[in-house]
């Protein structure tokens, strides 16, 4: 098996890892294509991501032969050299993990909306990474400096796992990069610079990934609970998602212990080396350490009693159904129903709010329609009532008529008819009068 590094991205906390791979051989069958333990004829079959790998004619499922021509350094179809020295490291393998929530919802609770969210999430999660993908500029007054340009692609193998070696539910994806990345500009595949994708692993892409994960789950129906380690779940307690994370127990009573003898907290990197390390070199690494603090070595007794949760560098041999059956075992019948009626009520409000969307567009026309109405009513008021306003009566047309300017014939015979009457009030016959007055009418 190749030899591996685990850098400082990787401490305690956080939920994205690095390794360095420096040689590689047998890594595929060690790491990769077993679910974190060994099962006789299952496999894990990854996928092909990355603009550098469509560059190299490579898409869906992972052949183990291109995986090994990538490591080699070679053009998985031509077979020729990609970059022009040696790789030093061959692989980044960037680990990306669920919550644990999310983990027991998806592997325990058997949740497979849950497994295809977290695949989108890596795959978005890999486009980001890859937007900071760069190589060293090395020509001219750039050859003894660290300079970089971008190149925004990378060649990348996703293996996904549901379990740890501890064999608790825990998702996540082994995102194994090549370290080429092919320079447009020169027109030619050098060695990965990926100071400045690791830098961003557990800032903008940690938090891209987690934004774009709670988003999912809350579609989904489940209502998500922010920390600052991540998020949980409502309906899943801590002690539950303790139960179902021996690994971190362990950390936990390692720190413990560690404190106990030296008095002193351990720092990060001796966390991560407690983490990654097998029994041997876990016990060198404690007496070593003992004798520089205390001057003598530790008994056999304390040397046990300290290297007790040691790592195996074996996976165990377990089928993924025994697998499943040991985690189920850990749950009282009461959580089984709880769970199970967790995910039946965020499938139904899924579907609630499915149908909302679905009569949406029905209830908007009708509520439009009726505003159409509405206002085809206020419009038609507003024109009779206007109407009405500019349509004279026959009184006010009589008061127009009273007021208009009178013509000098009309004045005439209004002042001729003044006449007759006054000569009839002045003693002429009634008869008289009224006759004058129909003959001056007739005029």
């Amino acid at each position: 098996m190749g030899d591996s590094r685990e850098n400082a991205h990787g401490h305690r906390g956080r939920m994205i890892t690095v390794k360095q791979i420096k040689n590689g051989k047998g890594y595929l069958k060690a790491h990769l294509s077993a679910n974190d333990y060994y099962s006789e004829g299952e496999e894990v079959v990854g996928y092909w991501r990355g603009k550098g790998a469509q560059l190299l004619e490579l898409e869906g499922p992972v052949d183990p032969v291109d995986l090994e021509a990538v490591r080699t350094n070679r053009h998985p179809q031509s077979g020729e050299k990609l970059t022009p020295r040696k790789l030093q490291t061959v692989f980044h393998d960037i680990g990306l993990a669920a919550p644990k929530a999310v983990s027991i919802l998806a592997v325990v609770a058997g949740d497979e909306r849950v497994r295809e969210a977290f695949t989108d999430c890596v795959d978005e999660a890999i486009q980001e990474l890859e937007k900071r993908a760069a190589v060293r500029v090395r020509s001219g007054s750039n050859y003894h400096t660290e300079n970089v340009k971008m190149t925004g692609n990378i060649v990348t193998a996703v293996y996904i796992h549901d379990s740890s070696r501890s064999l608790d539910p825990q998702l996540h994806a082994h995102l194994v990069t090549g370290n080429v990345s092919y320079d447009h500009e020169r027109g030619r595949w050098y060695a990965l610079q990926p100071r400045l994708m690791l830098e961003s692993a557990n800032g903008e892409v940690r938090g891209q990934f987690l934004r774009s994960l709670t988003k999912r789950m809350e579609a989904m129906g489940y209502e998500v609970i922010p920390r600052a380690d991540g998020f949980g779940i409502r309906g899943i307690g801590r002690e539950l998602e303790q139960r179902f994370s021996r690994r971190s127990t362990q950390r936990k009573a390692f720190e413990q212990r560690y404190e106990e003898v030296f008095q002193k907290a351990p720092s990060k990197r001796r966390i991560e080396q407690f983490i990654k390390e097998g029994k041997k070199a876990a016990t060198e690494r404690f007496v070593d350490e003992y004798r520089l603090q205390f001057g003598k070595v530790p008994s056999t007794e304390l040397t046990q009693q300290f290297v007790v949760d040691w790592r195996s560098s074996k996976l165990k041999k377990i089928s993924t159904a025994s697998v499943h059956r040991l985690q189920q075992a850990k749950l009282t019948p009461g959580e089984v129903s709880r769970l199970a009626d967790l995910v039946n009520q965020s499938r139904s409000i899924r579907e609630t709010k499915e149908a909302e969307c679905t009569e949406a567009p029905a209830e908007q026309q009708r509520r439009k329609s009726q505003a159409k109405e509405v206002d085809d009513s206020k419009t038609e008021t507003a024109q009779r009532q206007k109407e009405s306003r500019s349509k004279p009566t026959t009184q006010g047309a009589s008061a127009k008529d009273s007021r208009a300017p009178l013509s000098k014939r009309q004045l005439q015979r209004r002042v001729r008819q003044g006449l007759v009457v006054r000569a009839a009030f002045q003693g002429h016959p009634l008869g008289l009068v009224i006759g004058s007055l129909h003959r001056k009418a007739r005029r």
